[in-house]
């Protein structure tokens, strides 16, 4: 037997000794003279090692780290008011900017807020605030701020769904500010996205004369949206040119909304008035 053999023994023996010396009065007495040292031993130790820990890696005092995550609160607190205040200080310079669009006769002005934004399909469309109750219907042009966003595309008694110019269905006839070329300007469709999109105008001429910069309105056409509603600029394809020829017949042109698609709060939809109430407002 090995000198490690015999050790571990003797510890063993030494181990059940104290075991059965304390389970008696006496024997506790012994066991605790016997062990005290070494308990003492291992306090002064673990208390030494303690204190080199501290010194290498010091620690604040509690009260100290209590204020400092107080201080994190308080400062997380203020950054989210913030936020807010500017999130409201944008709900109000929108509705500024609804409340300072001229009167238009013939037309129903009705001001809604967007109630709803899918965040999957944001550019493509939203639900506002009012509906056929508040004298909305289908096709009825909607404006974000002073721009054109979209259209009505369904109506509901207090709601009704908006679809953008970024989606492909939403259809009406414009006409290049300063010319007679009116086309018809459509979503290019593509995944949805949070960018700004970008639209198309077809059916224009295709000897047309443009520069670059120009406006893209609303003709008018149709009768249910007014002339003259700003939608957006035209935008040069990747190769510089202002349009494109298409089956060798007409042209097509790309345009940037003026709308700002990124958060929209408030919009204003513009209704053509019945016959009934056009009377009345002539008289």
């Amino acid at each position: 037997m090995t000198h490690k053999s015999i050790r571990q023994v003797i510890t063993c023996i030494c181990a059940v000794l104290l075991l059965l010396l304390a389970s008696t009065g006496g024997g506790r007495r012994i066991a605790i003279s016997i062990s005290a040292p070494f308990a003492g031993a291992w306090r002064r130790i673990e208390g030494q090692v303690r204190r080199t820990v501290r010194w290498i890696f010091p620690r604040k005092p509690q009260e100290e780290e209590q204020q400092e995550i107080d201080d994190a609160i308080r400062l997380r607190r203020l950054e989210m008011s913030l936020a807010g205040l500017s999130q409201l200080q944008e709900e109000n310079a929108q509705l500024r900017r609804m409340l300072q669009l001229p009167e238009m006769p013939g037309w129903k002005m009705v001001r809604a807020e967007v109630l709803l934004r899918d965040p999957v399909l944001w550019n493509l469309g939203f639900t506002i605030t009012h509906g056929s109750h508040d004298g909305i219907s289908v096709g009825a042009v909607v404006l974000a701020d002073s721009a054109v966003i979209g259209r009505v595309s369904q109506v509901y008694a207090h709601s009704a769904e908006v679809e953008t110019l970024a989606a492909p269905g939403c259809r009406f006839s414009v006409v290049i500010n300063g010319t007679p070329y009116t086309g018809v300007i459509h979503g290019k469709g593509g995944p949805p996205s949070r960018d700004k999109p970008c639209c198309q105008v077809d059916f224009l001429p295709k000897d047309m004369e443009l520069s670059p910069e120009q406006h893209i309105v609303t003709s008018g056409l149709g009768g249910w949206l007014p002339p003259g509603l700003p939608v957006g600029l035209i935008k040069p394809d990747a190769q510089g040119r202002l349009f494109q020829i298409e089956d060798a017949s007409r042209a097509c042109l790309q345009v940037e909304p003026f709308a700002d698609f990124g958060i929209i709060h408030f919009v204003t939809v513009i209704c053509p008035l019945p016959r009934r109430e056009l009377v009345n407002e002539g008289q």
